[in-house]
Formats: C-alpha cells, structure tokens, sequence
C-alpha cells in the first residue's frame, strides 16, 4: 500500500470524492535526462483526508508522489523514493491552501542582475527574483495576452525575451492560463533575459513593482556601474573569473532603479552560471512546463 494525508489549510471542507493521483517515477538509462513517468493510478480521498493505494508495485529506487486538485490548483506531497525491503509506502502530506490573486503580497527577498557582454552588438541582461509568499494562500498569477509575467517589468524600452525557473526554485505550480505560488519557505526564482545594444554608456530604467529588501549587480571586469544608492564593492571571483559587484538598499512597491553602464570588458570568456543551463531561454507559453520541471528536478 501507499498511504497519505491531505492537509487542509483552505478555510473550507474538501470537496467530497476528492480525486487523488499516484505517480510513479523511474530513472532511464540516460541519468542526464531526469526520472520518467511510468505510473499512473487515481483514488478517492476519505472524509477525514486520508487516502490509500492498494497493490501497488513498490520497487526499489521507484520515486512516488501524489497530487489532488483543490480550486483549480494541483498541490503534490513531496518525492518518496522506495527503499529496499520496504512493503509499504507513506508519503508526506498533501497541504492545500486557499487562493488569491492579489500578487502584491508577494516580496522580493532580492533582486539580482547579471550582464553578459559576450554577444557580439547586445548586452544581455539576467534579472534574478528571489520571491517569497509570506502569507497563507496560494497566489495565484494569470499570464495575459502580452506574455509578460504581471509583477515583473523588463528595463524601460526593452522588450522581454523569456523566463527561466532559477534551479533552487520552490516548486511553481502551472495552471493553463499561468501559474500558482503556494506558500513556501523556499523562495520562488525567476530569471528574466532581456538585451540591449551595445554602446559606450548604457541608460537602464529597471521599474519594480513589488518591495525589494536589497539589491546586486555583477558585471565584467573592467566595465563599471553608476546609479543612486549603488555601492561599488570591487571585485568578486565567480565561477573562475572575475566581475565587479554593486549592491543597493531596499525599494519600495512601484519604485525605480536608474543607473548607467559604461567601459569595455577585459574578458568575456567566462560568464555567470546562472541557470545550469543557459540555452534553456523560454517564452512565457512554455513557462508551465519549464518551471515545473525546474522545481522538481
């Protein structure tokens, strides 16, 4: 048997025949490629939350979670892995929570960018949003017609060109028409890729809709920042090369950093490994897939 528990935090009963579903995960013979589904199976909760899987095939090193829809929203226990000589399985509790879509209860612990002058004409920009949800429901953000994420604005005249899941990222939630934030400890990471032309003074208007408690800038050696409230703190070592870093204080919802970039790199050889994996850029329609798969894996 795999056994579980719905932990309800909504406010409001469960819906009665509340449909549970059992995955089961394998690694292939590609480890590189992540664990695949190969099992699927549907229960009905009990009154009280509790659910049961009856025979069901419990191999060794088979990942299990389970998954129930309460709102429109999928909420999953974590990963159990079946350990040898193990005959039953008891995953954690599927927590639930109620919603809103009110997104301004969201703060951004940090707010990070990157400029990468490797490209030949363009400077691309990484915005990194570590995001928490500090309340006790689940935020919900539709994605509108413009494919643009609501709460993050993209530089003053430039046009987005995808987003990312940061590899530490709590576990975003895809919904068909955007996503779902549940309360988590664990920040939310999103990186958003945007790019300038290259020229001798760069002029960035970065709006921010939502507080930030502080703020950091890496570029290359030998280009340099400057902007109100930017402290140059020298140069760090990053992954085997050097940039300069800028940090600033905390802003307010609706506020604005102005700031300039101007020099040549000494070196764009080695960049900032931000994402794992950097040809992972995503438009928002994918976004779903992507950040799911970025949190789970």
């Amino acid at each position: 048997n795999v056994s579980g528990s719905i932990n309800n935090q909504s406010g409001e009963a469960l819906p009665a025949d509340l449909k549970v579903t059992l995955r089961g995960f394998e690694h292939g013979a590609d480890p590189s490629s992540g664990p695949q589904e190969i099992e699927s199976v549907e229960t009905t909760a009990n009154a009280d939350g509790t659910f049961v899987f009856e025979n069901v095939d419990i191999p060794e090193n088979r990942i299990y979670l389970a998954e129930v829809e309460a709102g429109g929203i999928p909420y999953q226990s974590e990963f159990a892995v079946v350990e040898a000589g193990m005959t039953g399985l008891e995953l954690a509790p599927i927590t639930v929570y109620g919603s809103t879509e009110d997104f301004s209860v969201l703060q951004l612990q940090d707010l990070q960018f990157y400029f990468d002058y490797a490209n030949e004409g363009s400077v691309q920009i990484l915005a990194v949003y570590s995001i928490l949800n500090p309340t006790d429901r689940t935020v919900v953000v539709k994605v509108t017609g413009t494919q643009e994420i609501p709460f993050i604005k993209m530089p003053v005249g430039v046009t987005s060109q995808g987003y990312e899941a940061s590899p530490d990222s709590a576990t975003f939630m895809p919904l068909d028409d955007g996503f779902a934030m549940p309360p988590s400890e664990t920040p939310y990471g999103l990186i958003a890729f945007a790019s300038v032309p290259k020229s001798d003074s760069i002029d960035i208007e970065q709006p921010v809709l939502l507080p930030v408690t502080s703020i950091m800038m890496l570029v290359p050696t030998g280009v340099s920042i400057e902007g109100e409230g930017l402290t140059d703190n020298g140069p760090h070592e990053f992954n085997g090369g050097t940039f300069n870093m800028y940090s600033g204080g905390s802003i307010e919802a609706n506020g604005k950093i102005n700031f300039s970039l101007s020099g040549e790199p000494k070196s764009t050889a080695v960049n900032p490994d931000l994402t794992q994996n950097q040809t992972l850029l995503i438009g928002i329609g994918a976004l779903g897939l992507a950040l799911i798969l970025a949190g789970a894996w």
